[in-house]
């Protein structure tokens, strides 16, 4: 018995007396249950490698997930097995563990897709980056072209003032955006008073260029700075986990050029996946029925009885003490009643004694009062013996009716009570 016998779970003393063919049989069905487990560890691995990047955390979850799929695995191939009598109750079980195959199949090829499709995907995230990044970049041009336009709008209207300037000294009659010139040449030393308004004007505008001049630069060396960082805190944040990835592959589908042979591949894969997981129970099941199988339900049928014997066993034994304690529990209660019509019969016989004491004391007194009033010593005499005769017979009569009464509680107690 090796490594792939235990995989399958077989029984150690039923393989022995199996043939050859179906130890080799059941081998293969033990490494066939290795294969899902093994691309289970992958699969997982992948999965959570998206999370996180520490490589112990992943390839231990992945370990774990190989274990929980091996198990699993090996009770659905192992949980149930073919026999001559081919029962309603036995495709039921069939197919649940069918059904649970299949939806192993699935945990396990979906992040193998992810994988299959990792650079598709890649690609995808990159241009979403990149498309954040661009974005960043437009509204820093933006800024600086609003700032430019406002710019050039005042060195304009200084380039107007300079032409209008020589216009005016050179007498040249001109209308312009910034003014009118006069057309008077200007003869005293190059200038006339006409133009020095425009000329202060003039200088007002170089100042103010001179200062928007310097601001812009400024400003456009924070907003690059500003830029930098969001670009490098988009860089350092960008999300490429897990759900990431799944989100990218339905836009990949949706894709109207690659989405159908996309879908068509993560189908493949899919099935191709559940296939293998799937294959050991679907050769167990539609197999012939092997001497393993045959020697595994007869030892399952002799077990079955033996234990539906004991259940019959320990039923009548329960069935046997109830009946027991019943017929005990109706003795005990007519033995109760038994013991009190005896105690019901001794308080009536002492109830009689007692009023047949009381009534022979009276009748002694009676007699002791009457005797008292007797003159004749002769009769008084004859009295006395009288009444002591009648003494001694009266006790002599309850001695004897007690000792009747002993007797009769006596012979009632050792009838009634159980042997």
């Amino acid at each position: 018995m090796n490594v792939f016998h235990v995989l399958a779970g077989a029984n150690k003393e039923i393989l022995n007396a199996s043939s050859r063919t179906d130890r080799i049989k059941i081998a293969g069905l033990g490494s066939l249950i290795l294969i899902p487990s093994t691309m289970g560890f992958f699969s997982m691995s992948y999965a959570v490698s998206t999370l996180t990047n520490e490589s112990w955390i992943y390839y231990s979850i992945g370990a774990a997930w190989f274990f929980t799929i091996l198990i699993i695995d090996r009770f659905i191939v192992s949980g149930f097995f073919k026999s001559d009598m081919i029962t309603a109750q036995y495709w039921i079980a069939a197919m649940v563990r069918i059904i649970f195959a299949v939806l192993i199949g699935i945990a396990v090829s979906h992040p193998m897709i992810l994988l299959w499709f990792g650079k598709s995907l890649e690609e995808q995230m990159y241009k979403d980056l990149e498309k954040q990044k661009s974005a960043y970049r437009i509204e820093n041009q933006k800024k600086k072209e609003s700032r430019d336009k406002k710019f050039r709008e005042i060195e304009n209207k200084k380039n107007c003032y300079e032409k209008l300037i020589t216009y005016e000294r050179n007498g040249i009659q001109a209308d312009l955006d910034c003014g009118v010139s006069s057309g008077i040449r200007n003869k005293i030393n190059g200038k006339n008073p006409y133009t020095e308004g425009f000329i202060k004007d003039l200088d007002s505008l170089k100042k103010q260029l001179s200062k928007i001049d310097i601001e812009n630069r400024f400003q456009d060396s924070v907003d690059i700075v500003d830029m930098n960082k969001k670009v490098e805190s988009l860089e350092n944040n960008f999300s490429r986990d897990y759900l990431k990835r799944v989100q990218k592959l339905e836009e990949l589908e949706k894709d109207p050029e690659s989405g159908g042979h996309v879908s068509l591949v993560k189908l493949f894969l899919m099935l191709f996946f559940i296939f293998l997981d799937t294959l050991p129970v679907s050769l167990k099941l539609f197999t012939s029925i092997s001497s393993y199988e045959s020697l595994a339900f007869k030892e399952t049928k002799i077990i079955d009885n033996k234990v539906k014997a004991d259940i019959k066993i320990h039923q009548a034994y329960a069935d046997s003490l109830y009946e027991s304690s019943q017929k005990v529990k109706q003795e005990t209660n007519q033995k109760i009643c038994e013991i009190k019509s005896v105690f019901n019969q001794t308080f009536d016989f002492m109830k009689i004694l007692d009023d047949s004491v009381e009534e022979y004391e009276t009748t002694i007194n009676k007699m002791t009062k009457n005797l008292s009033k007797t003159k004749n010593k002769k009769t008084k005499e004859e009295k006395r013996k009288a009444i002591d005769k009648l003494e001694n017979l009266y006790q002599k009569s309850i001695e004897i009716t007690t000792k009747k009464m002993e007797e009769f509680l006596n012979k009632q107690y050792e009838q009634k009570s159980p042997n």
